[in-house]
């Protein structure tokens, strides 16, 4: 009984400690971002909206959604979707939810990990 005011003070100094970090993690994600391809942009906004483009030669798509930082978990849920190529099946749909793990994230890249592979983002702006 005696040291519940040290764990309850213990805790909220490690909530404090990870919201902030993810705070400054988010902002140094704000910008437009690249894969090493070129195809595919990423556009994150500090109000915590992104949109994504992805485009080749044959067909684009365009996701629109909200992006946030959570315990170091990079998360995006898709709120809208457009397709050049309308006989394009495997498009993520509205509401879907993507979590990558946060490797790093500097003023030139981001660095996440997602089913057991690491990419790297180039910032384009």
């Amino acid at each position: 009984m005696k040291y519940t005011l040290s764990f309850v003070g213990l805790g909220l100094l490690l909530l404090i400690s990870c919201g902030s970090r993810d705070g400054r993690l988010g902002k140094k994600m704000v910008g437009t971002w690249t894969t090493d391809r070129g195809s595919d942009v990423w556009i994150l906004s500090p109000d915590g909206s992104f949109d994504q483009k992805w485009a080749d030669k044959t067909y684009g798509v365009d996701y629109k959604g909200t992006w946030e930082i959570r315990d170091r978990i990079f998360i995006f849920t898709i709120t809208n979707k457009t397709s050049i190529n309308l006989n394009l099946t495997n498009m993520a749909p509205i509401g879907f939810v993507t979590r990558f793990n946060l490797v790093g994230a500097d003023g030139g890249h981001l660095t996440f990990e997602t089913g057991g592979m690491t990419n790297q983002w180039e910032r384009k702006q």
